[in-house]
This record gives C-alpha cells, structure tokens and sequence, in this order.
C-alpha cells in the first residue's frame, strides 16, 4: 500500500513540474510564429542618407589649355549662358586668329583678282591676234614663202602659249582657297575658345578654386571652378540594399535636415536606378557606411514643410523617410 501512495505522490508532482514548461514552450512557439508572420510585413518606411542637388548636377570646370590666369569670375555670381568664367593668358592664340582673319580677307579679293587677270590674259591673246593677222598680211606680199611660214608657226606658238595662261588663270578656285581660309580663321578661333571657361548654361559660380594670377597647370589638384546650372532642386538618395526592394516610383517622401530638429521638406521617388552599387561619394562622415552596395533613388517635387522658410542649399546633406505602402 506505501508503494501505491508513493508512485501516485511522484506522479503528482510530475505533473506540477511539466505542465507549466509544456505551456511556457507553446507559448514560446507561438511567439516565435507571430514574430516571423511580422517579419513578413514591409517596413512603414526606408531611412535613408542623401544631399541637395540640382537636377543638372554640379559641373566641375576646367579650362584647356595651360598657363597663367588673367580673368576670373566671383564666387555666388549668377551668370548668362556664355560668359566667361575664367580666362588664360593667349597671346599666341590671338596673333594666329589676326594671322588667319588677314588670310580670309586676301582670299576674298581673288574673285576680283582672277577676273581682271582673265580679261588682262584675253586682251594679250588678242594683241598677239592681230599683230599675227598684220605681220602675216605684210609678209603675204613682199617676202618668201619660207618666211611667211616661218612667221605663222612663230604666231601659232605665241597664241597656243597665252591660251594656255589663260587655262591657268580659268583653273583658279576663289571659292574654294577662301573656304580654306576660312576653316583655318575657326579653327585659330576654336583654339583660342580652348583658353576659356565659359558658363555651359544660365546658372552660378558656386566655386573658385584658382585665382588670377596664379598659373593652371595639369598637376592641379582641384578643378578651377564649380558651376551649378540653373535648374530644380532634387534630393539623391542612397538606400542600402537591404531595403531596396520596398522602394517604388511615386512613394512620398519626407526630408529632413540632417541635424537635431533641422527643417523638413516634402518629395516624391522621381527615379530609381538599375543597379546596387558603391555609394556615389564615399565620404567619412559621422554614421554612414561606405562599405556596402546602395541603390540611388532621384527625390523631386521638393516643397517645404508648413512653417519652414529655410531654402535647400547644394551639397546639404539630408535624412530622406520614403513612406512605404502597406500592402492591400
């Protein structure tokens, strides 16, 4: 009878012991369930790092050619497509442009020049006409027939050689020696242009990298001068691969200031690049990876948010939020 007590007051206690752990494992698989059903559901949105660009970019300027600066524009001018925004000293190349627009000046008098010597030519062949038409007539009736022959062979060689400066003066191309002329007046222009560095497009100097007086050479380490082109503010947006997928044309987006309570803006997802690759600027910044493949997505439409008066400035670096759609 102890026996019997015995095993029923260990089974008791068995069952105290594992039903609590075979309800604290249930639990668990259940929470282990519900997290990898979550785990499913996209993100509400993609933080990602980016800057205030303009939608043309900024362009790094250089001139051509090499030598001492003359002529340099200011910092923050806002200037005309075409203006020169840096000049390098060109004395050679100026004296090849004079040298060529003299060229093309002399080529355009040789129509004149050709004419003349075409009707100077005719008159010869005519004088030699005539003096042959009266040398023959007077020989005709008071000398030998010898030297009457004579006479004629030495006028028919004196015409067949006028009529063959004639053919030379016919053969010269006005046209085509002042077309020449004038392709070595623009190429002497277009390498004197190899000088400059004029505005690509209506836009500002953001920055001035060389001063006048200096010389540019080809060991700079910096280009001459930045130019931002007028044109719309964008954001460039780099997202990590590991979101990537969640990323759509037209999604809203917010900007942010990448400062402690910065100002906002509001965008939307213009464009999405083809490929995941290393970031377009690895910089060492505070917080950001430079180690791993990005995809860049373009943000425009940029509007501040009510209240903030601050304008986007280039180059200014940003937290893009791109809202991501719950799914339907």
């Amino acid at each position: 009878m102890k026996a019997y007590w015995l095993i029923g007051i260990l089974v008791l206690v068995a069952s105290f012991i594992a039903v609590p752990l075979v309800l604290k494992e249930s639990a668990s698989v259940a929470a282990k369930g519900k997290k990898d059903a979550d785990d499913d559901l996209p993100p509400n949105m993609v933080v990602c790092w980016g800057n205030f660009d303009g939608e043309k970019g900024v362009a790094a300027l250089d001139p051509n050619q090499f030598g001492n600066v003359t002529e340099v524009a200011a910092e923050n001018a806002h200037v005309k497509k075409g203006t020169v925004l840096l000049q390098v000293a060109d004395p050679v190349a100026k004296l090849k442009v004079q040298a060529a627009q003299q060229q093309l000046a002399e080529a355009k008098k040789l129509p004149d020049k050709y004419k003349f010597e075409l009707e100077q030519q005719n008159a010869a062949i005519e004088a030699v006409k005539i003096e042959r038409k009266s040398r023959l007539k007077s020989l005709e009736t008071n000398s030998s027939k010898t030297l009457y022959n004579e006479a004629e062979a030495l006028y028919a060689e004196k015409l067949k050689v006028e009529e063959a400066k004639k053919k030379l003066i016919q053969l010269q191309d006005a046209s085509l020696k002042i077309a020449q002329a004038d392709t070595q007046l623009k190429e002497a222009e277009e390498f004197l242009k190899l000088f400059q560095v004029v505005a690509p497009d209506d836009g500002t100097v953001l920055r001035v990298n060389i001063r006048k007086g200096e010389a540019f050479t080809s060991s700079a380490m910096r280009h001459a001068i930045e130019f931002l082109p007028d044109a719309p503010v964008i954001v460039k947006a780099e997202v990590l691969q590991e979101w990537g997928s969640y990323i759509r044309l037209g999604q809203d987006v917010v900007i942010e200031d990448d400062t402690y309570k910065g100002p906002k803006w509001t965008g939307k997802v213009q464009t999405i690049s083809k490929w995941y690759a290393p970031t377009r600027s690895p910089s060492i910044e505070p917080f950001r990876m430079n180690d791993v493949r990005t995809l860049e997505c373009l943000i425009t439409n940029i509007e501040p948010e009510k209240g903030n008066t601050t304008q986007p400035r280039i180059g200014q670096r940003v937290r893009a939020k791109i809202k991501i759609d719950a799914p339907k």
